[in-house]
């Protein structure tokens, strides 16, 4: 990240936007809202906990406001999305991402939605449920604050898998994307990479009920709904989008998955950034050596 790239929005830098998420995966990676930046030691950016009405049901989700907000200033929005089984509201990622913001100038307010553990497919898949909701959030915050048309959206291991298929799926809603330690991809070609396994042959028929016994760590996954849509192509129009990829290089099986995703990209004619810190999904498993990592970035 030597140099900045070009101008591509609205006086926004691309180089910003990738060094925002790049600063805090190095710093950051922490499973499932576990651990925290090396700005741990600060004092928390103050959130706003807002709920919303979505097909009946009071949902969560939280705001980080620019330390110097000013209500006549355009703003981007910048989606966080959290790990399986974390909190919005406590998640490492919106935190540290609102003290790099406000370091870079970048105007952003940081949204971080909460989406249902008792249905990981609604952020997993965002057409189940996590982009209406989405949808639903970014409406209200459009009339109450003046935003761009589009979004920023990264997010955490269950989170990649959130933003980098809205960035894939929804390119008319997404200016820019970086998916972190992301568990699982779906290639533009509509290839599909779990970790746990590898590359899914025929994903339409895999994930069926009938085939749950040989993923038991992923029974949310084997149900019609995900078979049909889980290998969905690209749409058109989101190849603009720039993209950056990072994962530990000592989780060498999503790791693995990680880059095969990075060069179907890259051989479908996007532009990806990538970044492989040598650090464990789980920060808390870091030895002395992958700790120096950390505080290297």
């Amino acid at each position: 990240m030597a140099a900045k790239l070009s101008v591509f929005l609205a006086g926004l830098n691309r180089w910003k936007v990738i060094r925002v998420a790049f600063v805090f995966a190095s710093l950051g990676l922490g499973f499932m809202g576990h651990s925290v930046g090396i700005g741990a030691q600060e004092e928390p950016a103050q959130v706003i906990p807002r709920t919303i009405l979505f097909e009946g049901v009071e949902r969560e989700y939280f705001l980080w406001l620019p330390r110097e907000f000013d209500p006549g200033q355009t703003y981007w929005l910048l989606v966080a999305a959290h790990g399986m089984g974390s909190n919005a509201r406590t998640t490492w990622l919106p935190n540290d991402l609102r003290r790099e913001a406000d370091a870079l100038d970048l105007p952003a307010i940081i949204v971080g939605p909460q989406f249902d553990h008792s249905d990981p497919v609604e952020e997993a898949l965002p057409i189940w449920g996590g982009m209406q909701l989405l949808q639903a959030i970014l409406g209200e915050l459009r009339r109450e604050y003046t935003v761009h048309p589009r979004i920023l959206v990264t997010g955490y291991s269950l989170g990649g898998q959130f933003a980098h298929r809205l960035a894939l799926w929804y390119p008319d809603l997404v200016r820019a994307c970086a998916a972190l330690a992301s568990g699982g991809w779906t290639t533009p070609d509509g290839r599909v990479f779990i970790w746990q396994f590898g590359e899914v042959e025929s994903p339409e028929t895999y994930f069926l009920p009938e085939n749950v016994e040989s993923a038991p760590s992923l029974p949310g996954y084997f149900q019609p709904r995900i078979a049909q849509t889980i290998g969905r192509g690209a749409e058109e129009g989101s190849k603009v989008i720039p993209f950056l990829v990072m994962e530990g290089t000592l989780e060498p099986p999503r790791l693995e998955m990680a880059k095969q995703f990075v060069q179907s990209m890259r051989a479908n004619g996007y532009d990806v950034e990538t970044g492989w810190p040598r650090t464990p999904h789980v920060r808390g498993e870091s030895d002395e050596e992958s700790m120096a990592e950390w505080g290297r970035f």
